[in-house]
């Protein structure tokens, strides 16, 4: 039902459910607080608190270590990753200046 000669708006594909949207940061840095409460939530480190040892080092030390520079790797990334879209979104640089000044109107 279109008129005629009116041009044909543009259709924008149907989103899929579930697999459409980009996490924005915003979720990614909610996402990696709930990983880091779940790594050091009690239940989770009393599986880690074991008589054992690795390199003479106690297990659960080991884990504690290594989840935490998971969670700033993760960090990190998520940095470098919000950076570069904040990039990409920005307008190009202006390099050749200011505009010139326009002359006065009317006769002076």
């Amino acid at each position: 039902m279109s008129r005629k000669g009116a041009t044909p708006k543009a259709v924008r594909p149907r989103r899929r459910h579930g697999g459409g949207r980009r996490a924005s940061q915003g979720d990614r840095v909610v996402a990696l607080f709930l990983l880091g409460a779940l790594l050091f939530n009690a239940p989770v480190l009393l599986l880690f608190d074991v008589e054992a040892f690795v390199l003479g080092i106690p297990v659960l030390y080991v884990y504690l270590f290594l989840a935490w520079a998971a969670l700033i790797v993760l960090m990190a990334l998520n940095a470098r990753h919000a950076d570069a879209a904040a990039l990409a979104d920005s307008p190009p640089p202006n390099v050749h200046g200011p505009p010139p000044p326009r002359p006065p109107d009317g006769d002076a």
